[in-house]
């Protein structure tokens, strides 16, 4: 799923970080205000559960964009590391191979 820079945006004002946190930098903040307007220690207090929802979601979107960011990463450096390894291999395989030539 992708989001929007419109999403993200809202997101980022949502937890009150600056655009570009880390997953760290966002957990916390999402943490902190799911305390301050968790519907449990605001019983009939609609603006907070509506702020509730509001964070939770854009935890929820930041959340997802960065692994999706995480995982798109990983796969290159895998890709990268792969062709790497094969060389390797490859240039061992050749060593190898001239030792038991006559």
């Amino acid at each position: 799923m992708t989001f929007s820079p419109v999403d993200l945006e809202k997101s980022y004002k949502a937890l009150k970080i600056k655009k570009g946190a880390t997953l760290d930098e966002i957990k916390s903040a999402y943490r902190k205000l799911a305390r301050r307007y968790h519907p449990d220690l605001n019983p009939k207090n609609r603006r907070a559960e509506a702020r509730f929802k509001e964070i939770t979601e854009a935890y929820q979107i930041l959340n997802n964009h960065h692994r999706k960011d995480d995982e798109q990463t990983g796969q290159s450096q895998i890709e990268e590391r792969g062709t790497s390894i094969n060389q390797i291999v490859n240039n061992i395989a050749k060593s190898i191979g001239g030792i038991f030539k006559n």
